[in-house]
């Protein structure tokens, strides 16, 4: 995952990677990325850099020619 790459994050939508933040949860820093969804501007949503459940909560979104290969 990449500042500025775009998917759909879990419940919250089309999102975009906006940084990376170092934060403190149960007295230990970990780094997290910073989250804007799309059709939701006053929200940020936070995800663990290491996080197992990141990896099934993204899916990619497709391209109009992988839309086409498909029908």
């Amino acid at each position: 995952m990449n500042i500025g790459d775009v998917f759909i994050y879990g419940n919250h939508g089309i999102c975009k990677v906006t940084g990376l933040q170092d934060m403190c949860m149960d007295e230990k820093i970990s780094q997290y990325y910073v989250l804007k969804p799309v059709y939701h501007a006053a929200a940020t949503v936070y995800i663990s850099s290491i996080s197992s459940r990141r990896k099934t909560e993204i899916r990619h979104i497709l391209s109009a020619d992988e839309i086409f290969s498909l029908l």
